[in-house]
């Protein structure tokens, strides 16, 4: 018995990691191909009234540009309202959208910071659009993403639409390539899953609800994924909008997209807990393989990586395929060293060695966000990710 432990444990590890990366996203696609996405919708008669909300803490830099990339959307004017959320902003962010008044904008103010979730539970009371438009001040949208988010509330299953976020990221940025191509990955698996059943959790920076659907949220709550596994658990169903997209600048700061990382992990797993019913199969069994896939597992993997690891080296002596295996891994945790040191440097080399650093470092964050978690650190508040900090 204890001379298999070794090469059972393996064998498990081994196919967690492969499913979590590589087979998920394999049964999303096959599992998807017999589901048409959804039939051109023609423009109502009657465009619903929406609440655009915009979240923000010391945007000084890009909160003009923000109030004007809003108010040339297309959307019906006498439809659309805009609020402005400061969350306790020390720079000159509220005076520069107190600008825009004249033209519509209203402007919620918080003199004592504490948090996006308990900023949102403050606003929404006071806004008095059909639809919610959840975004933040440094995400801008393409001129037609509120129309095409909007157009999918039509369907009355659907309780809340996301977009997706594309990354401007400059030469030689190597930590904003990296969150492009997560950023890309992110999208494949919430397209097939909208396909399948519903997706999983929402794009922060861009995405839209039913505001009768709105539950007020504790302050350490991921918004962009509690308030879509509230909906969900009130029988409605969340859809990915390929067609409605906003643009970011990129982070060129790793550290702060580590801590970034920290946080969403411990508030994620804290997402899980209160809404762990989702994850029961009885409730809905297709969702509840989607969130344990994506969610759960993905922030299991840290564990099973070490799992790995230390079952290979048990086992590397009970034949070659162990061996192989433990040879490359450690030649994959050789090129994560070695990326460390090319971190910030030009050329192929850097470009090849980028991924396995980076891939460790977040797994490293989900560790540490696993400790956080049980060590009840709420992470409350977030910081704009250009200040480094997510």
């Amino acid at each position: 018995m204890t001379t298999l432990f070794g090469p059972l444990l393996w064998m498990v590890s081994l196919f967690l990691i492969f499913y979590i990366y590589l087979g998920y996203p394999l049964l999303l696609f096959l599992f998807s191909l017999n589901r048409l996405p959804k039939e051109p919708v023609g423009e109502p008669q009657d465009w619903p009234s929406v609440s655009i909300i915009i979240s923000a803490y010391n945007e000084e830099g890009v909160i003009e540009g923000k109030m004007k990339n809003t108010l040339e959307l297309d959307y019906p004017p006498e439809k659309r309202e805009v609020w402005v959320a400061s969350d306790g902003s020390t720079d000159r962010t509220n005076l520069l959208a107190a600008r825009y008044q004249d033209q519509g904008v209203r402007l919620f103010l918080k003199e004592e910071r504490q948090g996006k979730s308990a900023l949102l539970n403050k606003v929404i009371p006071k806004t008095n659009g059909e639809i919610l438009i959840f975004t933040d001040a440094n995400a801008f949208f393409d001129r037609s993403a509120l129309r095409n988010l909007v157009l999918n509330f039509q369907d009355e299953k659907i309780g809340f639409v996301t977009g997706r976020t594309r990354y401007h990221c400059r030469a030689g940025n190597s930590v904003g390539e990296t969150t492009g191509l997560y950023s890309r990955y992110e999208w494949y698996l919430k397209q097939k899953e909208s396909l399948v059943n519903s997706c999983v959790g929402a794009d922060g920076a861009i995405f839209a609800i039913r505001k009768k659907l709105y539950t007020p949220l504790r302050p350490s709550d991921l918004n962009d994924l509690t308030i879509p596994l509230q909906i969900i658990r009130k029988g409605y169903r969340g859809r990915m909008e390929a067609q409605a997209a906003a643009w970011e600048d990129a982070s060129s700061q790793i550290e702060g997209e580590v801590n970034r990382q920290i946080r969403i992990t411990n508030r994620t797993l804290r997402a899980l807990y209160r809404n762990r019913t989702l994850l029961n199969p009885f409730h809905d069994p297709v969702f509840a393989w989607q969130l344990f896939s994506h969610k759960l597992l993905r922030l299991m993997s840290p564990f099973f990586m070490i799992t790995l690891f230390g079952s290979n080296l048990i086992a590397a002596g009970r034949g070659r395929i162990y061996f192989l295996f433990l040879c490359l891994q450690l030649a994959f945790y050789c090129l994560a060293l070695l990326g460390s040191r090319a971190e910030g440097k030009k050329g192929t080399f850097s470009s090849a060695v980028r991924i396995p650093y980076h891939f460790m470092l977040m797994n490293g964050a989900m560790m540490r966000g696993w400790l956080r978690c049980f060590s009840r650190n709420r992470d409350v508040l977030w910081t704009p990710g250009r200040m480094g900090n997510g």
